[in-house]
């Protein structure tokens, strides 16, 4: 009997837990849209949050005018900082303000350091049939 009660209270613990992604600087990581991801710092705990996902890329299988691009709103912050908002597009398009864009990278400061952040997918590639979830992959480098 007490190691039923034992294993029950182990299961709900564990279905109780929430999983926190942790990240860590100089290697990949992929975030989903609305995800918030923490990295891997000694002094404080930055967040990264992927706020939204447009991808307008020509899908495989068909013909298009032009390429099109990806763009990701990252928001980026520690408990103490305020966000930082970085906009970070793969392909060459209009941004915000008709102006042209092709900036896959962006200089970010979390808890004093300075780093840059790089877009290098948005997956899955479009297709005439894709549907789902988008997810951007990234790489937090030291400046």
């Amino acid at each position: 009997m007490n190691k039923l009660l034992l294993v029950s209270a182990v299961c709900a613990g564990l279905v109780s837990c929430k999983k926190t992604d942790v990240i860590e600087v100089d290697k990949q990581f992929d975030v989903q849209d609305q995800q918030t991801v923490m990295v891997a710092l000694p002094a404080s705990k930055p967040q990264v949050r992927v706020t939204k996902i447009v991808d307008s890329r020509c899908p495989t299988g068909v013909q298009c005018i032009w390429a099109g691009q990806a763009a990701v709103d990252v928001a980026l912050g520690t408990d103490t900082d305020s966000a930082h908002v970085a906009d970070l597009y793969l392909g060459q398009g209009l941004g915000q303000g008709a102006t042209w864009h092709n900036r896959d990278s962006a200089a970010v400061t979390l808890a004093g350091q300075p780093y840059w952040l790089h877009l290098l997918a948005v997956n899955p590639y479009p297709s005439v049939n894709s549907s789902g979830k988008k997810s951007a992959t990234f790489r937090l480098t030291i400046r």
